[in-house]
């Protein structure tokens, strides 16, 4: 046998250690040897609607070295496999250290370690064909860029049901993901945590099966920002297809430090660190001392004139060589976002008993300032701020519903609507990525009943979008007050198996609307998004052909996107009205000039 045969055999043996029982089924370990190394798996039983299927897990795969002591706040580097050696994927790893600020449910109730650059991988089936050929999933988790892991997003629901292979993946977090200096080239270490990871799925991802040429990114919230940042970065040209941003933009002004120096000074304060020894003194301390730091405020991706060359509210304005491959390259991705009805609402789950529907004029300005300043950093002056209160004060009664419809329109929509805006407004013949945007509307028979809401909440689509799996079950119930997965509702249970069939197919061929006639799920036409049309499709249980609507909440939106630009502007107070620019003229005309300038040359 000649080498590459040699080579060749190596390459596909994957197979089950122990055969299923048809006649009960147990988890079973299974092993897949690849040019990088055995792994050693397990096939699990997903199981939905009354009907069961096989997946199988190879969990806490390492794609880069413990960014540990000299490694700490530095750039990943590779894992270094070894052919001969076996790795055991059968257990969850640790999840990165948590913000001790941030979401009890990881702080408390997971293992954390630095040691944490691990992902993991969802099969269908119950043995490895690298024949196959399945459009692969790469989900990055929310939490603020402070909190979460991927373990919670189990995906073989996902995969199983759908044939496709799900990835979950743990990037660093807070301060040991995005802390900057300020300095050039520093900063965003999570980015590139999350970069690496792309590259090793591009890289080893059809060793189990998988289509190395079909990869969508997709995450909700922090995640969701976090994958348009990777679909703004032209080195993941090639490695990415497809993005899809739930209820997240990296257009969003809480998605990016506005003043990273200030952070780093502030937190060198609370260490016996100097500003000039700063990051080589932090490299020696132990991480708990690290992670106890409290400047009430997390680190987020910062502009470091590398991965995030530019705040990228600003990529449209500057027509730069680095600018425009960067727009050039999101413009050839399919692209789909979408938010939930009342996503401005998380904050509001746990106060349900003390909570008065009707807010007085001084309270709504209180809490418009307060969410202008934590996103922005700065505070509206007093004609800004009567103007916004005018706009939603329009109908003369102020609710709390008014609150979480400023909130989801600033913290949100906005960014969506921008994201949109930039990505079909590129479009050339040469790269047509699609452009789909929808508003997801099913108010879930798990949630938390709110007196005072009539729509959906921050991240509840996520149990339709992963199967309702028994890994996020109970921090849904811990975090979010929710019921039961069990106890879900039928209706629930009809849309989630559209959703996964919708966000599968958009992984398999880039638009929701091609099926792959497998599943039989029947889901309506969902018209691509356009700025002329602003098509969107209302995701709820029942939903038909007649669920499409045009330019949502055109009306309700449009004080704060016309000063959009003034928000994200760097200073202690927002412009006055005769310097706002509206977003969408702002895009056309740029368009028109840039489009005018590459014929000219």
């Amino acid at each position: 046998m000649d080498i590459f045969n040699c080579y060749v055999a190596l390459l596909f043996v994957c197979y089950a250690i122990r055969r299923c029982d048809s006649a009960g089924f147990s988890s079973q370990k299974v092993l897949c040897a690849t040019p990088i190394g055995k792994f050693i798996g397990v096939s699990h039983l997903a199981s939905f609607n009354n009907k069961t299927k096989i997946a199988m897990r190879f969990l806490q795969i390492p794609y880069a070295k413990p960014p540990i002591g000299d490694l700490r706040l530095r750039r990943p580097v590779p894992f270094e496999f070894k052919a001969d050696q076996t790795y055991d994927a059968t257990e969850y790893g640790p999840h990165c250290i948590q913000s001790i600020f941030g979401d009890d449910f990881y702080t408390n109730e997971r293992k954390q370690s630095e040691d944490c650059l691990h992902l993991n991988l969802y099969v269908p089936g119950n043995k490895v064909d690298s024949r196959n050929r399945f459009a692969v999933m790469l989900y990055i988790h929310g939490g603020s860029f402070a909190v979460g892991g991927g373990e919670i997003y189990a995906g073989d629901t996902l995969s199983a049901f759908n044939d496709v292979i799900v990835v979950t993946i743990n990037y660093r977090l807070d301060v040991f993901g995005f802390l900057s200096s300020g300095a050039k080239n520093d900063g965003n270490y999570g980015l590139w945590d999350m970069h690496m990871s792309i590259q090793w799925v591009h890289d080893n991802i059809g060793f189990f099966g998988g289509d190395n040429l079909r990869v969508t990114l997709f995450g909700n919230s922090a995640g969701g920002a976090a994958v348009l940042f990777q679909a703004l970065y032209p080195p993941n040209r090639g490695l990415i297809q497809r993005v899809i941003a739930q209820s997240g933009s990296c257009f969003s002004g809480w998605a990016v430090q506005r003043h990273p120096r200030n952070l780093f000074e502030r937190l060198l304060e609370q260490m016996p660190c100097s500003s000039q020894n700063g990051l080589e003194c932090l490299r020696t301390l132990d991480a708990v001392t690290l992670q106890r730091i409290n400047i009430h405020r997390w680190f987020v991706p910062s502009v470091d004139n590398d991965f995030v060359p530019i705040n990228p509210a600003y990529l449209p304005l500057r027509t730069t060589e680095r600018s425009i491959e960067a727009l050039d390259f999101f413009s050839e991705i399919d692209f789909m976002t979408g938010i939930m009805s009342k996503d401005g609402s998380l904050s509001l789950i746990h106060r349900t008993n003390d909570i008065s529907e009707r807010v007085t004029m001084h309270e709504f300005e209180k809490y418009i300032n307060g969410v202008v300043s934590w996103e922005y950093s700065k505070t509206l002056s007093k004609d800004r701020l009567s103007e916004i209160v005018s706009h939603y004060a329009r109908t003369g009664v102020l609710t709390r519903d008014t609150e979480v419809d400023f909130r989801t329109d600033l913290t949100f929509l906005l960014g969506a609507k921008f994201a949109l805006e930039t990505h079909s407004s590129r479009k050339l013949p040469s790269s047509q990525g699609h452009t789909f945007f929808y508003v997801f509307n099913q108010t879930p028979s798990f949630a938390p009943k709110l007196h005072f809401l009539n729509g959906v909440s921050h991240v509840f689509e996520l149990p339709y979008v992963f199967g309702f799996p028994k890994e996020m079950e109970h921090k849904f119930i811990r975090d979010y007050k929710s019921t039961s997965f069990s106890n879900v509702s039928g209706k629930d249970i009809e849309l989630s198996e559209q959703i996964m069939n919708i966000w599968s197919n958009f992984a398999k061929f880039g638009n929701p609307n091609i099926r792959d006639g497998n599943t039989g799920v029947d889901v309506p036409f969902w018209p691509p998004f356009t700025t002329l049309d602003g098509y969107y499709l209302e995701l709820k249980a029942g939903m038909t052909n007649a669920s499409a609507g045009q330019h949502y909440e055109k009306e309700r939106t449009k004080v704060l996107e016309d000063m959009y630009y003034d928000l994200q502007i760097s200073g202690s107070g927002i412009l006055a009205s005769a310097t706002s620019i509206n977003t969408h003229s702002a895009i056309v005309l740029l368009y028109i000039f840039w489009l005018f300038t590459q014929i000219i040359i």
